[in-house]
């Protein structure tokens, strides 16, 4: 299941940071420290991805394994 919960949280980080990332320069109060906020949201996105991650893998080896 590591491996396919790493694979899955390698795709959510990336999405998630730059979701995230984007949140930041969009907002004018953040954007103007974006050098403060920049690191802080893609630490933000990377912790936020695991928990979906380890679901996803969980709900991909529970159908995979019936078969």
């Amino acid at each position: 299941m590591a491996k396919l919960a790493v694979l899955f949280h390698l795709l959510g980080a990336t999405v998630l940071s730059g979701v995230f990332l984007l949140i930041v320069l969009v907002t004018p109060a953040l954007s103007e420290n974006a050098f403060r906020w920049l690191p802080i949201a893609v630490g933000a996105g990377v912790i936020a991805a695991i928990p979906p991650s380890v679901w996803a893998a969980r709900k991909v080896l529970a159908k995979t394994r019936g078969v």
